[in-house]
C-alpha cells in the first residue's frame, strides 16, 4: 500500500468537513447530492464498473477521503487503492426507481472513509425498459456543474472498455486549481470583504421568520416549493437585462435581495438584508477549469441596497458592479468573508442561479445511451428561520426592528448554527496555509508530511468486493500553462 497524497482543502472542504464533525449520529446530511441517469439500451454491469474504475483512475480527487492533519487543520488524503463502490440491483416489475434512489440518497458519508461517490445500477433486463444508473456523492468532491462533465466522461469511458481501447485521461488536472487557491493572497481579499460589508449588524426576528417550520419531530423540515417561469417571460427578462447592461442573474439576485429587505422590514437607504450567494469558483487563471470534475463551488456574502426613489434599473447596475468587482476575491467563500469580517453566520439564506440543464443522450458504444434525467441537491440553510436577518447600518446609525410577539428564540449553538463557510475549530483552522504533501508532484508547497487522522471505517462491510484492483496513476504535474480558458459569466 502507498503512502496517501496530501492535498490542501477549499473554503468550502474545510467547512463541510466542519459539519461533518457537529452533525449528529444519524442525523440526515444535507450536502449529499445525487444524479439519476437513464440508460436506453441494453446495460452490461461488467463494463459499466470497469468504466467507472477507469474514471476514478483518471480522477484522483474522486478517490479523496477528508481528515484533519496534526495541527488539526482539515486535510484531503487520495489514495490508490480505493476501491469503487457500485453494486447492481436487478429492478423487478413495479419497483420504483425513484423510491430507491431515495434510500440510497439516506444512506450517510463518512469523509475519512472514501470512497465519497456511490454508484447503483438498477438493472431492468426488459427489453424495452430503460435502466437506471444512480450516483450519489458528497458535496466534498463535486459539485453541480461538474455532473454533466462526470456523465459524459463515464460514457467515454465505457465506450473505450467496450472497444478494447486504453482509458481516456482527464481532461484537466484538479490538483491545478487547488495550486491556484493557495497562491492567492489573502490581504487584497481580506481587505475587499471588509470594506464591502464592514459595520453589519444583526436586527430583530423579522415578522416573516417567526413561522413555525418544525416537524412532528421538532427538526426542522426541509420543504420545496417551485415555481415554473414561462418562456415568454424568460425572453422578455433576459432582452431587459440586456438592456440596461446586466445579466439575469444579477436580476435574479437583486430580486431575492430586495425581497429580504422587504421582507425584514428594511427601508431603502437604512441597509440591506445580507444574503450568500452560490459561485461556480472557477477562475479563468486556471487552464480548463471549466471542464475539470471536482469542487470548485462555493458561496459569497451579497447584498443589493436601494437607494430611496432610485430606479429599479439602477439598483440592479449598482449591484452588478458590486458583483463584478467581487469576482477576484470570490475563491475566498464565505469562510473569506467571515474571517475578513471577524464575525459568523451572517447568512441564513442562500440563492442560486444556475444554466438550465441540457437532456443530452450520451452514446455509449453499441445501441445505449446515457441521459442525466434527474439531481437532488440541498443544502442546510435554514430559510425561514428563527434566525435575523443581517444588514449594515447606515451613516453609523443603530438599526433595529421589532421582533414579533411569540417570536422563537435564537437557536441553540450546533451542526444548524455552522455554515460550509465557518469552521467548528475556529482558533485553529486556517484556510490559505501551505499545503503538505508526501510526494513533489502535488498541488503546491512544500514541507514535512503529516498523516491525517481518519476516522474508523464504516462502510467496508457493506462494499462489493472490486474484480479488479485500480492501476495507481501518478498525479501529472501542477505547473498551470500560460493558456487561460473562458470561465463562466456573471
Amino acid at each position: 500500500m502507498t503512502q496517501p497524497l496530501l492535498w490542501p482543502v477549499t473554503p468550502l472542504q474545510a467547512g463541510l468537513v466542519a459539519l461533518a464533525q457537529l452533525r449528529e449520529p444519524g442525523e440526515v446530511d444535507p450536502y449529499v447530492g445525487q444524479s439519476l441517469l437513464r440508460i436506453d439500451g441494453p446495460a452490461d454491469p461488467a463494463a459499466l464498473e470497469r468504466a467507472v474504475e477507469t474514471l476514478t483512475e483518471a480522477h484522483p480527487n474522486l478517490r479523496a477521503g477528508f481528515g484533519m492533519d496534526l495541527d488539526v487543520d482539515p486535510v484531503q488524503f487520495v489514495a490508490d487503492d480505493v476501491p469503487v463502490d457500485l453494486r447492481v440491483h436487478p429492478l423487478a416489475p413495479g419497483e420504483d426507481p425513484r423510491a430507491l434512489a431515495a434510500a440510497e440518497l439516506a444512506e450517510p458519508f463518512d469523509l475519512g472513509d472514501p470512497p465519497l461517490v456511490r454508484w447503483l445500477l438498477l438493472h431492468d433486463e426488459r427489453p424495452d425498459e430503460p435502466s437506471w444508473l444512480v450516483l450519489t456523492a458528497h458535496h466534498a468532491v463535486l459539485d453541480g456543474w461538474s455532473m454533466p462533465l462526470l456523465v459524459a466522461a463515464l460514457a467515454e469511458h465505457h465506450r473505450a472498455v467496450l472497444a478494447g481501447a486504453p482509458a481516456p485521461a482527464a481532461a484537466a488536472d484538479y490538483s491545478r486549481f487547488l495550486a491556484w487557491v493557495g497562491a492567492q493572497p489573502a490581504a487584497a481579499a481580506d481587505a475587499h470583504w471588509a470594506g464591502r460589508f464592514g459595520g453589519l449588524e444583526l436586527t430583530g426576528t423579522a415578522p416573516w421568520l417567526g413561522r413555525d417550520l418544525a416537524d412532528a419531530t421538532g427538526e426542522s423540515a426541509p420543504r420545496r416549493t417551485s415555481l415554473r417561469v414561462d418562456g415568454d417571460t424568460v425572453a422578455r427578462l433576459r432582452e431587459q437585462a440586456a438592456a440596461v447592461g446586466t445579466t439575469p442573474a444579477a436580476v435574479a439576485r437583486a430580486a431575492w435581495g430586495l425581497t429580504l429587505d422587504h421582507l425584514a422590514g428594511i427601508a431603502p437607504g437604512r441597509g440591506a438584508a445580507v444574503f450568500a450567494t452560490t459561485v461556480s469558483g472557477r477562475p479563468e487563471e486556471v487552464p480548463d477549469a471549466d471542464v475539470m470534475i471536482g469542487l470548485f463551488a462555493d458561496a459569497v456574502l451579497t447584498e443589493v441596497p436601494a437607494t430611496p426613489g432610485a430606479p429599479l434599473a439602477d439598483v440592479v447596475r449598482a449591484h452588478h458592479d458590486d458583483w463584478l468587482a467581487s469576482l477576484p476575491y470570490q475563491h475566498t467563500g464565505l469562510r473569506g468573508c467571515y474571517r475578513a469580517l471577524g464575525r459568523e453566520e451572517l447568512a441564513t439564506s442562500l440563492f442560486s442561479f444556475e444554466a438550465p440543464r441540457e437532456d443530452v443522450a450520451h452514446p455509449l458504444g453499441g445501441s445505449s445511451t446515457f441521459t442525466l434525467a434527474a439531481t437532488v441537491d440541498r443544502s442546510h440553510y435554514p430559510w425561514p428561520s428563527p434566525w435575523s436577518p443581517v444588514r449594515r447600518a447606515s451613516r453609523g446609525s443603530s438599526t433595529s426592528s421589532t421582533t414579533p410577539r411569540g417570536s422563537p428564540p435564537r437557536p441553540p449553538t450546533g451542526p444548524r448554527a455552522c455554515s460550509p463557510g465557518c469552521s467548528a475549530r475556529s482558533p485553529t483552522t486556517r484556510t490559505g496555509h501551505s499545503p503538505r504533501s508526501t510526494r513533489s508532484t502535488t498541488p503546491s508547497g512544500s514541507g514535512s508530511a503529516r498523516s491525517p487522522r481518519r476516522p474508523p471505517t464504516s462502510r467496508a462491510a457493506r462494499r462489493r468486493p472490486c474484480s479488479r484492483t485500480p492501476t495507481p496513476r501518478p498525479s501529472p504535474p501542477t505547473r498551470a500553462a500560460s493558456r487561460s480558458s473562458s470561465g463562466p459569466g456573471a
